[in-house]
């Protein structure tokens, strides 16, 4: 009985850990996007194929970040989400 005790504590202790992850992640995912983009625009005029590497660049990472921004936004509606972090 101790041992099934334990693994449900563990198992709050990895929720509280997970919902500050997940907080995490999606505060990456929305910086990660911007920030190519702020790059690609200061070099347009500097380097302009640069600048259209990173734009083609941004626009894959959008379209994976838009997906990864689905799946967080389906773990933020689970009942054990709090948000808190």
């Amino acid at each position: 009985m101790a041992v099934k005790y334990f693994k449900v504590l563990h198992a709050h202790e990895e929720i509280l850990q997970l919902n500050v992850e997940v907080h995490q992640l999606q505060a990456w995912v929305d910086s990660e996007t911007l920030e190519i983009g702020c790059v690609a625009e200061e070099l347009l005029m500097q380097d302009p194929l640069l600048s259209a590497e990173l734009w083609a660049l941004h626009h894959q990472q959008h379209h994976v970040n838009t997906e990864h921004h689905l799946h967080l936004q389906y773990i933020c509606n689970l009942d054990g989400y709090s948000g808190a972090w």
